[in-house]
Formats: structure tokens, C-alpha cells, sequence
């Protein structure tokens, strides 16, 4: 099935004379005269690209040139395919750009030409080597859209079982892609309670100033098509803020006398908040 008329963007970066859109409107006829040509002023390495809106499994580019006349306008061209956007117009940097397929066509392109390829793709641009008008009949791509696939997230920290102190930082670290190249955004969750987001990697998050209380935390993972994906649940505790144990001295009392070789009893109440264990240590005794 033909797959271009999907999505179309404009050759934004160079003013278009006309729509970019019209390379896609279903219309294959190449005299300018019908209004059916999208071309460029006259630009160095002049392009024109369309979003196919998902990746797809793609197995043909068909190109429709202008046949009233210029038809050598477009000549000595490149067909670029990849999964993600393009990082550049330069021709060059956009040859190199990992994951991009680059079929160049020398010469002048007949009224129609057709160049076959076996790959994925979401992207596809029609970029001239040299300064001249890029003009397009229309640009069809065949091949079979592929389902949208899920997004994957695990949440490496914190782990399972952790235990913080009040008031506390509670940091998430977290692995998500998509399979299809889309993800939009990664949301941070205690229980039903959203946190937090992050847009672009390394996705992390600082939860702070957080009640001891026990949570659970899990993260979302979620592409451009809004599938998403939760994380498994990590549960952890923040315990409340260590507090200082109470004391006081209940014997001998203030100003007691005593004859020396004397046994002083010490008496002692002593209770901690938070139960932790006590230790004791008996200060200001002097020997004559």
C-alpha cells in the first residue's frame, strides 16, 4: 500500500515556492500548469521530505518529475530513509547520520523513477547535490505499516526494600525506549500519585521533602501514539527523623552527702521515641 500521504512536512529550512504538501496530494500529473508541482526556490542542496507518521516496512520510492518542462531539475539527486528525523540539511552531515539509507540517483530522473529498498523507515527526503529548483510531481512509498509497538521501562533505582529518613530525597533512576523511536515521555508515580516527568534521557527524577510513610513507586514510559507501558512496582520506607532520647537523674538527688569510702547509687529514667537501643555514661565523678 502507499504510504506518503500520510504526513507531510515543508522544506522549512528553505523557502518552498509551493506547498511541500503537493508531492503527496495523490496527483501525479507534471505539468506545472495543473497545480499539482511543490518546488523550491533555487537552493543550494535544495530538499523536500515527508513524516510518514509511524515507522514502516518499506519496499519501494516512486518519484514523479515535472514533464512540461526542466525535467533536468531534477538530476543528480539523493533519497534518504531512516527511522528517526534528520539531524541536519547538509548533505553530508545527513550521508553520515547513523541509521540512514542513502540511494543516489546520478543523472536526470525520467518522468518517473522508481528505486527499491528493504528496510524500516519513517522518514524519507529527496535532497540535490548541487544549487538548482527541486521540483516534484508527486513522491509515493510503498511498503506495509508496521503496529506500533509499546514502550519499555525498568526502574533501576531505588530498589526494592529501600529505607529512607524523613524528610526525604528520593531519587529515580529510570531505562525506557521505544522500539519504534517514538518516546514522548517518562512520568514518575508514588501509588495513583504522579511525582514527576522527564521529555528527553537520562531519565531520572528527585522526589524530595517526602513524609515517612511506605510507598510504592513504579514509572510510565509513554511514545508519541500515547501506548504506554508501567514499570514493576518498587516499594520502599522512610522512617521518621531519629529523635533524641529523654533522661533524667532520680537519685541521689541535688545536694545528698556522702562519707567517703562512699557507694553512690545512681537512679536514672530513660525512654527514646523511636525504641533504639540505649547506652549510659556517668559523668563529673571525682576521687579524692
Amino acid at each position: 500500500s502507499t504510504l506518503a500521504s500520510v504526513h507531510t512536512r515543508k522544506t522549512t529550512a528553505r523557502t518552498a515556492a509551493t506547498a511541500a504538501s503537493d508531492a503527496v496530494d495523490g496527483n501525479q500529473n507534471g505539468n506545472i500548469d495543473q497545480n499539482s508541482l511543490s518546488h523550491t526556490n533555487s537552493d543550494a542542496q535544495a530538499w523536500w521530505q515527508v513524516d510518514l507518521g509511524s515507522l514502516a516496512d518499506l519496499r519501494e520510492i516512486r518519484l514523479w518529475n515535472r514533464t512540461d518542462c526542466c525535467s533536468d531539475r531534477l538530476s543528480n539527486f539523493h533519497v534518504f530513509v531512516s527511522d528517526v528525523p534528520f539531524t541536519s540539511n547538509v548533505l553530508s552531515a545527513v550521508k553520515t547520520q547513523p541509521g540512514v539509507t542513502d540511494l543516489a540517483f546520478p543523472g536526470v530522473a525520467g518522468p518517473t523513477t522508481t528505486l527499491s529498498l528493504n528496510r524500516t523507515g519513517r522518514y524519507v527526503r529527496v535532497q540535490l547535490e548541487g544549487t538548482n529548483f527541486l521540483q516534484l510531481a508527486e513522491v509515493e512509498v510503498f511498503g506495509r505499516v508496521i503496529p506500533n509497538r509499546a514502550p519499555t521501562v525498568v526502574m533501576t533505582a531505588p530498589t526494592s526494600g529501600a529505607t529512607f529518613t524523613a524528610p526525604a530525597s528520593i531519587g529515580f533512576t529510570v531505562s525506557a525506549a521505544d522500539p519504534d523511536g517514538n518516546l514522548a515521555r517518562v512520568e514518575y508515580f508514588q501509588g495513583t500519585t504522579k511525582v514527576g516527568e522527564s521529555t528527553v534521557a537520562p531519565y531520572s527524577f528527585t522526589w524530595t521533602n517526602v513524609a515517612a510513610n511506605t510507598y510504592s513507586l513504579t514509572a510510565k514510559a509513554t511514545d508519541s501514539a500515547g501506548l504506554s507501558t508501567t514499570s514493576a512496582a518498587v516499594s520502599v520506607t522512610v522512617n521518621p527523623a531519629n529523635r533524641a532520647p529523654s533522661v533524667s537523674l532520680t537519685a541521689p538527688v541535688s545536694g545528698a552527702t556522702f562519707t567517703a569510702p562512699a557507694t553512690v547509687g545512681i537512679t536514672v529514667n530513660a525512654s527514646d521515641p523511636d525504641n533504639d537501643p540505649l547506652t549510659f555514661t556517668v559523668t563529673g565523678l571525682h576521687q579524692a
